[in-house]
């Protein structure tokens, strides 16, 4: 008969002992890691054992090692916890529909664009020239009108945004 002998590598040695780390991998697939997700565990564990001190007087009669167990236990628990919601937040951002892209960025910018587009011509040239920062009197020069021509504009444009749904506090 041959004798087969599992030789363990120790990859967290001087922080974590080779009895934690060779209980870290029983329990990490006792509770159903996969051999890739396993890696994930032991390097969780290996930082909390680099944390962990043993506090005689805080005890509730459990040896040192009796805490130790737990620490890898409730580590490998939340971790698996963190995958699974993880892969939940993913299974519900697939299910969610995705938002029309009619060439602008963001819907609300499609519906921005929307309104403007309806606009009379007029109001449109002053709507695109206030978006680029001028102000009614190089509007009205540009244009060729008057700027009380131009704050008349800019009330027809205010109330086709509102009529829309879209703030136009900016149009002051």
């Amino acid at each position: 008969m041959s004798d087969s002998v599992t030789i363990t590598i120790n990859t967290y040695e001087g922080v974590l002992p080779l009895w934690a780390h060779e209980l870290t991998q029983v329990y990490a697939k006792r509770l159903g890691y996969r051999p890739d997700e396993i890696d994930d565990g032991l390097q969780e564990v290996a930082i909390a054992f680099a944390k962990y001190r043993f506090d005689h007087t805080r005890n509730t009669g459990a040896c040192e090692r009796t805490a130790q167990t737990a620490l890898i236990r409730n580590v490998l628990q939340k971790v698996q916890r963190g995958q699974v919601r993880y892969t939940q937040r993913l299974e519900c951002l697939r299910a969610e529909p995705q938002r029309p892209e009619a060439g602008p960025d963001t819907v609300a910018q499609h519906e921005l664009w929307q309104v403007v587009a309806a606009m009379p011509e007029p109001d449109r040239e002053i709507c695109l020239r206030l978006a680029a920062g001028m102000n009614t009197h190089a509007i009205a020069k540009e244009l060729d009108i008057g700027w009380y021509t131009v704050k008349r504009g800019m009330e027809r444009i205010r109330t086709s945004f509102a009529e829309a749904g879209i703030d136009s506090g900016l149009l002051a």
